[in-house]
């Protein structure tokens, strides 16, 4: 399936089933060229409903979306690099580059049990996380993939928390 020839013409419609295979063909090659030790054979939808199932809203996926990618200004370094900010260390923490694996991993500020777990899973090594979440062993990508919404959920709400709690500190001075 060759969608990406066809892209840059001015009409060009797909189905979102014809959307949907070409993105599990992108990743399911990009998975085995990354990671060629882990065989990966068998790739199905299932891997995408885990992280995305029909019950969550458009604003969970949306945040759970920005922290695969990260190109989000939620991160200071993302901030930094299209000029929207000189520094692109963590505010929260202030100590180590703010970006997606920083926050789910390293800063202080949004610890939660979940991470753990998922460290654990992952034998501490945060490197090309979003892939190691959706290439686990058989079996393991629901868990893996259910402890990232919750350890991306929960940050969000303790952004949410914080952002509030700047703001009646403002409002008091």
């Amino acid at each position: 399936m060759q969608l990406v020839n066809y892209m840059h013409h001015s009409h060009c419609y797909y189905s979102k089933d014809d959307i949907t295979q070409y993105m599990h063909y992108v990743w399911h090659h990009n998975a085995e060229q990354k990671f060629p030790e882990r065989n990966i054979k068998k790739w199905d939808d299932l891997n995408f409903k885990h992280l995305f199932p029909r019950n969550s809203t458009r604003s969970e996926n949306t945040y759970l979306a920005e922290f695969i990618h990260g190109h989000s200004i939620r991160f200071a370094n993302f901030r930094k690099s299209i000029g929207m900010d000189e520094s692109d260390i963590c505010e929260n923490c202030d100590t180590m580059v703010d970006s997606p694996e920083h926050q789910l991993f390293e800063c202080e500020t949004f610890h939660c049990p979940e991470r753990d777990e998922l460290l654990q899973l992952m034998d501490n090594n945060i490197a090309d996380f979003n892939w190691k979440m959706i290439t686990t062993e058989e079996g393991n990508t629901q868990h893996t993939t259910e402890l990232f919404r919750k350890i991306v959920k929960f940050i969000v709400d303790t952004t949410e928390e914080l952002d509030e709690i700047a703001q009646l500190d403002l409002a008091y001075y």
